[in-house]
């Protein structure tokens, strides 16, 4: 008795594969033009180096291809700043036992950082937002690490409350308070050294 062979489907699954992962990676490298800038401005507030903030930037999106798949879309921003956060922090940390000596940056060259409202800004003005970032910058410096996190992340990145709680793994209501009460210490810490600056507050 012959058997009779059942016709194998010729449907290759491989060009399916290809175009989803050419799909997966327009998709990442879309991600990594909207958010490279924020990442690195954030880390070199944080680290305030040029170089340990280019490797966390580094870190950050290597992370994020690696877990691609797992992380939800609509938290997506949340969880590339809390991996920047989190990165930042670590290598604050390792600092502390390290016998290396680190040179601040300036607060005009943090003011430089790409901002959240720069592309809709004339030269002029956009000078004029500089000088004003370079004096709260510098009053900044006078607060708690956590509290300026906080307030560079909405004031000069543009994060809403809601995703700042999510990337510091922490409450809405505690970075309310948080960002209100340092605005109110900046404002104060502004007074002394430049009151024309607090109105813009």
């Amino acid at each position: 008795m012959k058997l009779q062979v059942r016709h194998a489907c010729n449907l290759s699954i491989i060009p399916i594969v290809i175009e989803f992962e050419m799909r997966q990676q327009a998709e990442f490298k879309k991600l990594v033009e909207q958010h490279k800038d924020r990442v690195y401005s954030y880390a070199a507030y944080m680290l305030q180096n040029w170089a340990d903030a280019e490797e966390v930037t580094q870190t950050v999106f290597l992370r994020l291809w690696e877990n691609w798949e797992r992380i939800e879309k609509v938290k997506m921003e949340a969880w590339i700043m809390q991996v920047a956060h989190n990165s930042c922090i670590d290598e604050l940390r390792k600092r502390k036992t390290s016998t290396a000596r680190y040179v601040r940056l300036e607060p005009h060259e943090i003011a430089l950082l790409p901002g959240a409202n720069d592309n809709q800004e004339s030269p002029a003005s956009r000078y004029e937002q500089n000088e004003q970032r370079i004096m709260v910058l510098s009053a900044m410096n006078a607060l708690p690490e956590r509290t300026r996190s906080m307030l560079f992340l909405h004031y000069f990145q543009g994060m809403p409350y809601e995703s700042i709680g999510e990337s510091m793994d922490t409450t809405l209501s505690s970075v309310k308070v948080t960002i209100h009460r340092g605005k109110k210490r900046l404002k104060e810490i502004l007074l002394e050294r430049s009151p024309e600056v607090v109105e813009s507050l």
